[in-house]
């Protein structure tokens, strides 16, 4: 049932729910994410929201599938179906690139982006974690070297170390 919701951005051959995602398609199903959301979960969910979101995206990607708009250096390499998300998800600087200026859109989405993109999309912030300030470790002090407790003996050309107190 979920698989249905990814039909908006994947139609057709596109579909396939359990494959990896690029940066590109990550950026369109965080705007349908959000359309769907903008719609009211309920309504969004069934065939009538599903269809109703598959046409804003046809809508969006009529409108808007000219690499040119993105400020990205790598934009020709964006697939033109997804154009308007990243453009979309640029302009609102949910999306910022990489610090070479680059997209990189045909990149698989770390784990970390994708938490970046959901809180930056939802307008949410990471708790601030405060690390406790450390602790100052204590020096460690040399044990003192053990009291010679024998002697050393030499018998028939041997050395033997025999205990003072018992002989």
């Amino acid at each position: 049932e979920a698989a249905r919701l990814l039909e908006p951005v994947f139609s057709g051959p596109y579909l396939r729910p359990n494959d990896a995602i690029t940066r590109e398609e990550a950026a369109a199903l965080l705007n349908v994410g959000t359309m769907l959301k903008n719609m009211g979960a309920r309504s969004g969910l069934d065939a009538e929201g599903i269809e109703g979101v598959q046409r804003l995206v046809d809508l969006q990607i009529n409108r808007n599938s000219r690499p040119e708009v993105l400020p990205y250096v790598d934009k020709g390499a964006v697939t033109p179906r997804f154009v308007w998300a990243v453009d979309d998800l640029s302009r609102a600087k949910v999306i910022t690139g990489y610090e070479d200026k680059s997209f990189k859109p045909q990149g698989k989405l770390t784990r970390a982006e994708a938490m970046t993109l959901i809180l930056k999309a939802t307008g949410e912030s990471p708790a601030q974690v405060q690390k406790p300030a450390p602790q100052p470790q204590p020096t460690p002090t040399p044990a003192p070297a053990a009291q010679p407790g024998g002697k050393i003996v030499q018998e028939d050309g041997k050395f033997y170390i025999v205990n003072v107190e018992t002989g």
